[in-house]
């Protein structure tokens, strides 16, 4: 569950960044799909070819309290692992476009070589944790 729901933050950080702060827009809609489809294919190929175990109906369901999301699992991965990937794509694109000479508040052409670099730095700290 926190491999699945980790991704979440890092995200949507982008997007608000871009929308509250005026910056050139982080990442690519095409990179949030790339990033999902990694996150929700990997998990169901392992769960589809994991051995199907002997007795497992034999053993009795979970108890009613005994929750799937809980408020540690949800804090690892909103709190803890989706902040600290979200830092770490927004400080390498803005240290990409600080590098190319970009100035606050300048918009990039989505085809701008340097905007281009940034989207790609700011989408491999995302896709690592997924590999």
């Amino acid at each position: 569950m926190t491999y699945i729901l980790t991704p979440n933050v890092p995200e949507l950080v982008p997007y608000l960044a871009f929308v509250l702060f005026k910056i050139p827009l982080p990442l690519t809609i095409i990179q949030i799909l790339a990033v999902d489809l990694g996150t929700d294919i990997l998990p169901a190929l392992a769960l589809g070819a994991e051995a199907p175990h002997k007795d497992v109906m034999k053993n009795p369901p979970r108890a009613r309290n005994v929750r799937l999301l809980h408020w540690p699992l949800l804090g690892r991965a909103y709190l803890l692992l989706g902040v600290t990937e979200a830092i770490a794509a927004m400080a390498v694109f803005f240290y990409v476009l600080h590098a190319g000479g970009w100035i606050y508040g300048q918009m990039l052409p989505t085809d701008n070589a340097l905007y281009l670099q940034a989207t790609t730095a700011c989408f491999r700290p995302l896709s690592s944790c997924k590999s």
